[in-house]
Protein backbone atom coordinates (compact mmCIF):
# COMPACT_ATOMS: atom_id res chain seq x y z
CA UNK A 1 0.00 0.00 0.00
CA UNK A 2 1.22 3.80 -0.82
CA UNK A 3 0.85 6.20 1.00
CA UNK A 4 1.02 10.55 0.18
CA UNK A 5 3.56 12.07 2.17
CA UNK A 6 1.66 14.46 4.96
CA UNK A 7 2.04 18.42 3.68
CA UNK A 8 2.15 21.43 5.72
CA UNK A 9 -0.81 23.59 4.97
CA UNK A 10 -0.50 27.32 6.52
CA UNK A 11 -4.06 29.54 7.20
CA UNK A 12 -3.48 33.31 7.27
CA UNK A 13 -5.47 35.84 6.24
CA UNK A 14 -5.04 38.29 3.65
CA UNK A 15 -2.70 40.82 5.34
CA UNK A 16 -0.43 38.47 7.29
CA UNK A 17 -0.22 36.38 4.16
CA UNK A 18 1.11 39.11 1.99
CA UNK A 19 3.46 40.63 4.95
CA UNK A 20 4.83 36.89 4.77
CA UNK A 21 4.56 36.35 1.07
CA UNK A 22 4.32 39.96 -0.37
CA UNK A 23 5.31 37.66 -3.97
CA UNK A 24 2.12 35.53 -3.84
CA UNK A 25 -0.34 35.71 -6.85
CA UNK A 26 -3.83 34.69 -6.69
CA UNK A 27 -6.51 33.06 -8.98
CA UNK A 28 -9.53 34.43 -9.38
CA UNK A 29 -12.94 34.30 -10.18
CA UNK A 30 -16.85 35.22 -10.26
CA UNK A 31 -17.92 34.98 -6.28
CA UNK A 32 -19.87 32.15 -6.88
CA UNK A 33 -17.40 29.74 -8.49
CA UNK A 34 -16.09 29.85 -4.65
CA UNK A 35 -19.14 29.13 -3.31
CA UNK A 36 -19.26 25.25 -2.46
CA UNK A 37 -18.38 22.54 0.09
CA UNK A 38 -17.74 24.29 3.81
CA UNK A 39 -17.97 27.92 2.15
CA UNK A 40 -20.83 28.72 4.63
CA UNK A 41 -18.99 27.90 7.35
CA UNK A 42 -15.87 29.22 9.44
CA UNK A 43 -13.33 27.47 11.39
CA UNK A 44 -14.10 27.52 15.12
CA UNK A 45 -17.63 28.04 15.02
CA UNK A 46 -19.62 25.40 16.78
CA UNK A 47 -22.18 24.70 13.75
CA UNK A 48 -19.06 23.71 12.02
CA UNK A 49 -18.44 20.38 11.08
CA UNK A 50 -22.65 19.25 12.60
CA UNK A 51 -23.23 16.80 10.23
CA UNK A 52 -19.86 15.12 10.76
CA UNK A 53 -20.13 14.98 14.69
CA UNK A 54 -23.09 12.43 13.92
CA UNK A 55 -20.44 10.01 12.86
CA UNK A 56 -17.60 10.51 14.91
CA UNK A 57 -17.22 7.43 17.61
CA UNK A 58 -15.18 8.78 19.74
CA UNK A 59 -15.12 12.34 21.79
CA UNK A 60 -12.35 13.57 23.32
CA UNK A 61 -13.26 16.12 26.52
CA UNK A 62 -9.71 17.79 26.94
CA UNK A 63 -10.52 20.40 24.75
CA UNK A 64 -13.94 21.68 23.26
CA UNK A 65 -14.77 19.83 20.08
CA UNK A 66 -14.35 23.25 18.03
CA UNK A 67 -11.29 24.69 19.49
CA UNK A 68 -9.02 25.45 16.89
CA UNK A 69 -5.07 24.07 17.37
CA UNK A 70 -2.14 23.80 15.58
CA UNK A 71 -0.66 20.13 15.92
CA UNK A 72 2.55 19.23 15.28
CA UNK A 73 4.28 15.96 14.65
CA UNK A 74 7.76 14.75 14.92
CA UNK A 75 8.39 11.27 14.18
CA UNK A 76 5.65 9.08 16.50
CA UNK A 77 4.94 11.55 18.63
CA UNK A 78 2.39 14.65 18.44
CA UNK A 79 0.98 17.94 20.62
CA UNK A 80 -1.37 20.08 20.07
CA UNK A 81 -1.14 23.84 21.22
CA UNK A 82 -4.64 25.63 20.95
CA UNK A 83 -4.83 28.95 20.07
CA UNK A 84 -6.14 30.41 23.21
CA UNK A 85 -3.29 29.01 24.85
CA UNK A 86 -0.91 30.51 22.30
CA UNK A 87 -2.46 34.20 22.82
CA UNK A 88 -1.15 33.89 26.45
CA UNK A 89 1.95 31.98 26.06
CA UNK A 90 2.86 35.51 22.99
CA UNK A 91 4.56 35.01 19.75
CA UNK A 92 7.02 32.14 20.33
CA UNK A 93 5.94 29.07 22.22
CA UNK A 94 8.71 26.46 22.84
CA UNK A 95 8.01 23.01 23.70
CA UNK A 96 10.02 19.36 23.11
CA UNK A 97 7.48 16.97 20.48
CA UNK A 98 8.51 14.10 22.15
CA UNK A 99 12.43 14.53 21.70
CA UNK A 100 12.25 17.43 19.00
CA UNK A 101 12.66 20.80 20.02
CA UNK A 102 9.96 22.99 17.97
CA UNK A 103 8.89 26.56 18.11
CA UNK A 104 5.43 27.55 17.48
CA UNK A 105 4.73 31.09 16.14
CA UNK A 106 1.49 32.98 16.72
CA UNK A 107 0.31 36.23 16.29
CA UNK A 108 -1.85 36.72 18.86
CA UNK A 109 -5.70 37.61 17.66
CA UNK A 110 -5.04 35.90 14.50
CA UNK A 111 -4.91 32.43 12.99
CA UNK A 112 -1.84 32.73 12.05
CA UNK A 113 0.65 29.86 13.46
CA UNK A 114 3.27 28.15 12.51
CA UNK A 115 5.59 25.53 14.07
CA UNK A 116 9.26 24.86 12.88
CA UNK A 117 12.29 22.88 14.45
CA UNK A 118 14.53 24.74 16.91
CA UNK A 119 17.67 23.27 15.81
CA UNK A 120 20.27 24.77 13.66
CA UNK A 121 23.88 23.91 12.90
CA UNK A 122 23.15 21.82 16.03
CA UNK A 123 22.30 24.44 17.92
CA UNK A 124 18.87 24.81 19.90
CA UNK A 125 17.42 28.03 19.48
CA UNK A 126 15.58 29.56 21.92
CA UNK A 127 13.62 32.28 21.44
CA UNK A 128 11.88 35.50 22.95
CA UNK A 129 9.90 38.05 22.01
CA UNK A 130 11.32 42.04 22.24
CA UNK A 131 9.36 44.56 21.57
CA UNK A 132 7.07 42.87 19.19
CA UNK A 133 9.76 41.24 17.38
CA UNK A 134 10.96 37.67 17.67
CA UNK A 135 14.62 37.04 18.59
CA UNK A 136 16.89 34.08 19.49
CA UNK A 137 18.77 34.43 22.46
CA UNK A 138 22.09 33.86 21.14
CA UNK A 139 22.39 35.80 18.98
CA UNK A 140 20.33 38.68 19.08
CA UNK A 141 18.66 37.61 15.31
CA UNK A 142 15.49 38.53 14.42
CA UNK A 143 12.71 36.43 12.70
CA UNK A 144 9.71 36.12 10.90
CA UNK A 145 6.88 34.26 11.68
CA UNK A 146 7.89 32.05 8.18
CA UNK A 147 10.84 30.95 9.94
CA UNK A 148 13.09 33.49 8.16
CA UNK A 149 16.29 35.13 9.74
CA UNK A 150 15.89 38.76 8.39
CA UNK A 151 18.22 40.92 10.46
CA UNK A 152 21.22 39.48 12.39
CA UNK A 153 24.38 36.97 12.89
CA UNK A 154 21.94 34.35 10.97
CA UNK A 155 20.57 36.64 8.44
CA UNK A 156 19.09 34.42 5.12
CA UNK A 157 19.05 31.48 7.27
CA UNK A 158 15.55 30.01 8.15
CA UNK A 159 14.03 26.99 10.27
CA UNK A 160 12.96 24.01 9.19
CA UNK A 161 8.96 23.72 9.39
CA UNK A 162 7.90 21.19 11.49
CA UNK A 163 5.22 18.90 10.43
CA UNK A 164 1.72 21.05 11.54
CA UNK A 165 -1.83 21.78 10.75
CA UNK A 166 -4.04 24.56 12.15
CA UNK A 167 -7.76 22.56 12.36
CA UNK A 168 -10.51 22.12 14.85
CA UNK A 169 -9.43 19.83 17.65
CA UNK A 170 -11.99 16.94 16.78
CA UNK A 171 -10.34 17.07 13.82
CA UNK A 172 -7.09 16.88 14.98
CA UNK A 173 -7.32 14.57 17.86
CA UNK A 174 -9.32 11.43 15.71
CA UNK A 175 -6.18 11.33 13.56
CA UNK A 176 -3.81 11.39 16.60
CA UNK A 177 -5.48 10.18 19.20
CA UNK A 178 -2.39 9.65 21.31
CA UNK A 179 -1.28 13.71 21.16
CA UNK A 180 -0.05 15.25 24.01
CA UNK A 181 -1.94 18.90 24.64
CA UNK A 182 0.45 21.45 25.25
CA UNK A 183 0.51 23.02 28.50
CA UNK A 184 2.15 26.29 29.53
CA UNK A 185 4.90 25.37 32.45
Amino acid sequence: MRRLAPRTIDQAGWTDWLELWPQTRIAWGPESMRLGHGSSESPAHEASGHRMNATRQVRHERVPDHELVIGVRAGDASMAFTLEQLERTGLATAALVGDTPVVVLHRKERSLAAAFLRTLDDQVLQFVERDGRLVDQDTGSEWDLAGRCTRGLLAGRTLTRALYSLEEWYVWIAQHPASELYRAP
